[in-house]
This record gives structure tokens, C-alpha cells and sequence, in this order.
């Protein structure tokens, strides 16, 4: 592996860099990488894919965790800009369930109440 710039704190030499629960921060040519081996309560990579679901981002298959997930996550975090962040993803999870309890509704009304309209 060649040797790579690491943002603020220098070179990464090869993968055994980026095991265990440390941080490490990269400048790339699309922008900063911020990668965390651990995250609140300790949980790691593996626990976290039961809270992940699959998306599709320019035509790559990528891992997210899901939206409460990370909602969870950021209400135990210390760090002031987790808790900063905390409300806007909070009104976001509300809209999304707004948005899905309505298509829930609609979908329940398969026939009209009128009978003069089946």
C-alpha cells in the first residue's frame, strides 16, 4: 500500500492503521473522510450492519445506518456537534414518518365509501 496523506495527523502507512477503535481523519479529492473504528458504546462495524440498510449512490451499492439508528446514537453522544445536529435529524425522522403513516392511509382505501363510486 502506498503511503497516503491523513489529514491532520500524517501518513497512513497500510491497513493496520485503520484497525481498532481509533480515528482517522483524510483529505481526499472529493473532501474530508472522517472514519471512527468505534462509535457510542463501543459498537463497531459488525454490530452496526443489523442497523444498516443498502442504497444505491452513483450506480454503487453503499451500507448507511438507518435513520433512527443514527438518530440513537447522536442523542448519546457527548460531542457538541452530534447534539447540535440532533434536532434537525429528529424533525427529519418525524416528516418521514408523517410521510409514511399518510401513504399508509391512502393505501388503505381501496374502495370508495360511496356506493354510487366502487
Amino acid at each position: 500500500m502506498t503511503e497516503r496523506t491523513v489529514g491532520k495527523f500524517g501518513k497512513l502507512g497500510d491497513e493496520r492503521d485503520l484497525l481498532g477503535p481509533g480515528h482517522a481523519l483524510f483529505a481526499t479529492r472529493l473532501g474530508p473522510l472522517d472514519v471512527l473504528g468505534v462509535i457510542e458504546q463501543g459498537r463497531g462495524y459488525d454490530e452496526l450492519m443489523a442497523d444498516a440498510e443498502e442504497i444505491d449512490f452513483r450506480g454503487h451499492r453503499i451500507r448507511i445506518l438507518k435513520l433512527e439508528t443514527l438518530v440513537a446514537l447522536k442523542r448519546l453522544s457527548k460531542d457538541p456537534r452530534d447534539r447540535h445536529l440532533l434536532p434537525i435529524l429528529e424533525d427529519v425522522l418525524r416528516q418521514l414518518h408523517g410521510a409514511a403513516e399518510r401513504d399508509d392511509n391512502h393505501g388503505d382505501k381501496t374502495q370508495s365509501s360511496d356506493p354510487r363510486n366502487p
